[in-house]
């Protein structure tokens, strides 16, 4: 039986003959999977969508936002699997935006989930969003269009959000090549075996990581477990288009 490769969408790096981009080959295939799932994935949202009823006991309404919300959250692993995929297939395409270009549309996309939840998200050195403006829900639906640099400082955004309780404050600044994120409380760091119970609030971190080495930027946490908790996404410096700055 052939071994099974391990690079970023199981293709095979072995042998040197010609042919098609192997990457190409799997990111069409990675697709072809993704839209597949969809459907009986939004079946499923549609169910409980038609279930959740206020004359349902509280168990039972328990029960249905737990499908819901796993249902939502695989959604968001789904766009963010569509995304790395049409990032192998357009690796000539580089993403050219500065940090502040990509923190003012990442921001924008978050900004109502952050005031939904009760979170303050305060922008520095970029266009300041309206959080009344759209529907968005962070990282979802409302970042599914953004430039891919963008995709990757609104997962950020969208981590702090999720990690934080109402009343927190987020800050979002651009620090000559960086966009620096930084909150208030202690974030424990996203390695390791998570938590019972904790595996969908790192969704958006990790989310981050996997999009960030197609977006040609850098990320990396610092003071993680201690307040203030910062991150920050290196862009590429200034007239060197094209390369991202290491993790």
């Amino acid at each position: 039986m052939p071994s099974v490769p391990t690079t970023p969408f199981g293709a095979s790096r072995q042998g040197g003959g010609g042919g098609a981009d192997p990457d190409t080959l799997d990111a069409t295939l990675v697709r072809g999977l993704l839209h597949e799932l969809r459907t009986p994935l939004n079946v499923l949202l549609g169910y409980a969508d038609l279930l959740d009823d206020d004359s349902l006991a509280p168990a039972l309404r328990q029960r249905v936002a737990r499908v819901r919300g796993a249902g939502e959250r695989l959604t968001q692993l789904l766009d963010v699997g569509a995304d790395l995929a049409r990032a192998a297939q357009h690796r000539t395409e580089p993403d050219a935006a500065g940090p502040a270009e990509a923190l003012a549309a990442a921001a924008g996309a978050v900004a109502p989930e952050a005031a939904g939840r009760q979170v303050a998200l305060e922008v520095v050195g970029a266009a300041t969003p309206d959080a009344g403006a759209g529907t968005g829900t962070g990282g979802g639906g409302a970042t599914a269009a953004l430039p891919a640099r963008a995709r990757v400082v609104a997962a950020v955004l969208t981590y702090a959000v999720h990690r934080s309780t109402a009343g927190n404050r987020i800050v979002a600044a651009v620090e000559g090549d960086d966009v620096v994120v930084t909150t208030t409380i202690a974030i424990p760091a996203a390695t390791g075996p998570p938590p019972p119970g904790q595996a969908g609030q790192r969704f958006w971190w990790e989310a981050a990581q996997l999009l960030a080495g197609s977006a040609g930027v850098g990320l990396r946490q610092e003071h993680p477990g201690q307040p203030p908790w910062r991150a920050v996404v290196s862009f590429p410096r200034r007239g060197a288009a094209g390369q991202g700055a290491s993790a």
